[in-house]
């Protein structure tokens, strides 16, 4: 809204976790200057998600993403190019076939709209604690498990 009127030649994007994408602020997005907008699933099933986002709901991140989606069905020329992206990582390896069928059959015919599955580095050794990811996957997957 603010970035829209003021920036005219640069590209406008916006990352976002998908949780506050409700009715309002898909309209604010389809009205917007906007190109780009990532949206970034930090889970590839409910207690991988709830986990790694303490305090989410992966079940309203999805409804508002299929509500994205149902809104770029009625207005496919309107709003951003949008990208559904994970990272990958050790726990999410196994997982991402699933994620990316469930994503494909939610986007089949969906105009500018994708999947991209982003590979976990650390940034040039700028993450100390890179084994403490896979750690946290790990005892995530252990309570699914039991």
């Amino acid at each position: 809204e603010y970035a829209s009127p003021r920036i005219t030649k640069a590209l406008l994007r916006l990352d976002t976790n998908g949780t506050m994408m409700k009715a309002p602020v898909i309209d604010k997005l389809f009205q917007s200057q906007l190109r780009n907008l990532i949206i970034s699933i930090d889970g590839v099933d409910e207690t991988s998600y709830n986990f790694l986002r303490t305090g989410g709901n992966f079940k309203q991140v999805i409804e508002n993403v299929q509500a994205f989606i149902a809104r770029r069905k009625q207005q496919p020329d309107k709003g951003p190019t949008v990208q559904i992206q994970i990272i990958e990582s050790d726990y999410s390896r196994p997982y991402l076939p699933a994620f990316k069928q469930f994503w494909a059959e939610q986007l089949a015919g969906v105009e500018r709209m994708s999947i991209n599955v982003i590979p976990f580095h650390n940034f040039a050794g700028q993450i100390k604690e890179v084994g403490r990811h896979d750690t946290m996957f790990t005892q995530c997957r252990q309570a699914k498990q039991a």
